[in-house]
């Protein structure tokens, strides 16, 4: 009885390390809730099977050996829910009944045996329903199956079973034992068909399936037939059923089984009819009904249990799966490693395409990774965040920028996430799990966002922000050597009339020309700066002076004006533009700045004195002086 399969997998992943559920069932076939649905169907189902069980019930006993009537009656309740649930349940009593006495059982036992399925059929299906759609996919659910059949089938025979003390003024416990172990035989055999189960694998084969059916009807009437004492051999057949075929195929096969066993036991065939021949009536439908839910309960057990494992493994594959895939997909290498040994203990395959190494070659360096792989003046930043992340909680990280050879031999600047991945009993860190992407081209980007921020985009010297920084980092330095720091400050003279008379082309071919010149002129521990259209600054580094305060102060001055001789005679030099020769001069001011002073005052002094050089005929350079006035007016450039 296969019918239609429904399969769902979710997988909810919460962050990396999310988990991944699978979810596979089967709901109610569609032709067996096409008829339990109706009903009328129902009531056509319950009287034919309600007529079949008493006319096959053992010999020399008027209650039937199981009674599938219940079940189909428990069923239909359990796929129905308010009216329809109402009509089923007063077509049972009425099917019910009719049954009975065309069973040839008396209106009264009729009437009583009726109100006993009834009230099953109400109290089973109620407890089934429950928390939801009867459902058949775990162990506790085919615990609540048995106690739903247990507590239908207890209340049957005490109606049953009343109701005949009633007539006979005795005790009929052979009565009640008997509806109570047929009623609930019937339920967890035929309940099972409607319920929402696990889906049956995939991996079974027509032949197989028609094997497996074959073996067990084979089986089953040949132990009811042969005087042979192998009444369980069936439940072996079962089992492998349940197994390959899934929790549907066993239940199905259940039913079959109950109607041979019951069929030929009513026939006198089988050992249970040999026992009721000894033992009496009664204990043959004892036997079919405790043979049955015998069967159901190991059949059952162990399919659903074989389904959990299905899809525990199932799970555990497209578990591994998905995580494959996002390791494929994922741009970033992700490492395991020892916090111990300082060893990596596994690497994602994309460490090739970053870094151009095979993670089994960087797995087999051990503890020398650091040593192998990372860039010197990184190795001691990157073990204190490691350490660092040793004592942060479950899903904090610590992050570092740091150099990683490259299997080409350079450096890439890789980004390094790690956080707590194992830790041992007593609490501590042994593993970390991290993440690591290459950023060389977010590094160099920032460097030249930086460069653009700092440097003057013609020249590419140092702007205006950059000069004052370094102006001052000169001047703390010189408080150790007593020695002062010269500043000249460079303007053009004639830079105008270029750019009016040869075009701005003309002019910026001149700056360049100027800046390098000016380069060429100093140190390379010097700064030259450009701060205006045409303005230059140079910055004479004093770090290596160590003579007492009045000697260092000659020497600054005087390796200050030579240096400024210099730059007007580099600067003086012509410069050709596409073939044209173009001449300007430069007036440079010189200030001495001494430790404590103000970057910003010492560039005005320079700048000062650089006016004095250009009203004194330009050309030339002028040294500050605190008492010379203020150049009156303005003097051309």
């Amino acid at each position: 009885m296969q019918g239609p399969r429904c399969q769902t997998r979710t997988w909810p992943v919460a962050d990396f390390g999310g988990p991944m559920t699978v979810q596979a069932y089967e709901p109610a076939p569609t032709r067996v809730r096409a008829v339990l649905g109706p009903p009328v169907a129902v009531g056509i189902v319950v009287f034919a099977l309600g007529t079949a069980a008493v006319l096959l019930a053992p010999r020399g006993t008027e209650v039937a050996a199981w009674w599938p009537a219940a079940g189909v009656a428990v069923a239909a309740v359990a796929l129905n829910t308010g009216r329809s649930r109402l009509l089923i349940l007063l077509t049972v009593a009425l099917a019910g009944f009719a049954a009975n006495l065309a069973g040839g059982r008396g209106p009264v036992t009729a009437a009583a045996f009726a109100l006993a399925n009834t009230a099953e059929a109400a109290v089973a299906g109620a407890l089934l329903t429950r928390s939801g759609p009867p459902v058949l996919r775990t162990l506790p659910d085919l615990a609540r199956l048995f106690a739903a059949a247990a507590a239908g089938a207890v209340l049957a025979a005490g109606i049953a079973a009343g109701a005949v003390g009633l007539q006979s003024g005795g005790v009929p416990w052979t009565v009640w034992w008997s509806v109570a172990a047929g009623h609930g035989a019937a339920v967890v055999v035929l309940v099972p068909l409607v319920m929402i189960v696990p889906a049956r694998p995939a991996t079974v084969r027509a032949p197989e399936a028609f094997a497996l059916w074959a073996g067990v009807i084979v089986t089953t009437v040949a132990v009811f037939t042969l005087p042979l004492p192998l009444t369980f051999v069936p439940v072996a057949v079962l089992v492998g059923t349940g197994l390959r075929l899934g929790v549907r195929t066993a239940a199905a096969q259940l039913v079959v089984v109950g109607v041979l066993v019951a069929g030929l036991s009513a026939l006198g065939s089988g050992p249970f009819a040999q026992a009721g021949r000894l033992l009496g009536p009664g204990t043959t439908g004892a036997l079919v009904a405790g043979f049955l839910a015998a069967c159901a309960l190991v059949v059952l057990a162990l399919a659903v249990s074989a389904s959990l494992r299905e899809r525990a493994t199932r799970a555990l594959a497209d578990q591994r799966l998905f995580e494959r895939a996002v390791l494929a997909a994922s741009p970033d290498v992700i490492f395991v490693i020892d916090v111990r040994t300082r060893s990596t203990l596994w690497l994602s395959r994309t460490l090739t395409e970053l870094l151009g190494h095979r993670p089994e070659d960087v797995v087999a360096l051990g503890g020398d990774v650091a040593d192998a792989l990372v860039h010197p003046e990184d190795v001691d930043r990157m073990r204190a965040v490691d350490a660092a992340a040793c004592l942060v909680g479950d899903g904090e990280v610590r992050k570092l920028r740091l150099r990683t050879r490259h299997g080409d031999g350079g450096y890439r600047w890789i980004s390094r996430r790690v956080t707590p991945f194992a830790r041992d009993t007593d609490g501590t860190v042994t593993q970390l799990l991290g993440v690591a992407r290459d950023v060389t081209e977010n590094v160099a980007l920032e460097e030249r966002l930086a460069a653009a921020a700092l440097h003057d985009p013609l020249t590419g010297l140092p702007n205006r922000r950059l000069l004052t920084d370094r102006l001052a980092i000169a001047l703390h330095r010189s408080a150790r050597g007593h020695s002062p720091v010269a500043v000249l400050f460079c303007d053009l003279d004639g830079f105008k009339h270029v750019n009016d008379t040869a075009g701005h082309v003309a002019g910026d071919a001149v700056l360049r020309a100027t800046a390098k010149r000016l380069r060429a002129v100093l140190r390379p521990q010097d700064t030259v700066a450009r701060v205006g259209g045409d303005e230059f600054v140079c910055v004479l580094d004093a770090a290596r002076r160590t003579a007492p305060p009045d000697l260092a102060a000659a020497e600054a001055r005087r390796q200050a004006r030579t240096v400024a001789w210099r730059i007007v005679a580099a600067v003086a030099q012509p410069v050709d533009v596409d073939g044209t020769t173009v001449r300007v001069s430069v007036s440079v001011g010189i200030t001495l700045a001494r430790a404590g002073d103000d970057p910003g005052s010492a560039l005005r002094d320079a700048d000062r004195a650089m006016y004095r050089a250009k009203g004194r005929g330009k050309g030339r350079h002028e040294e500050f002086d605190e008492q010379a006035p203020w150049p009156v007016g303005t003097v051309a450039g």
